[in-house]
């Protein structure tokens, strides 16, 4: 069970900092796009 629960737990953070990056991503790529034109 322990185990079990840190896997999700591990997964859990995994995919926020994914969001995040990809947010991130989202953001820096509008500010150079609003920069370039």
């Amino acid at each position: 069970m322990k185990a079990l629960s840190r896997n999700m737990c591990k997964n859990f953070i995994y995919k926020k900092l994914l969001v995040k990056t990809r947010s991130l991503e989202a953001l820096t790529s509008a500010i150079s796009q609003k920069f370039i034109f």
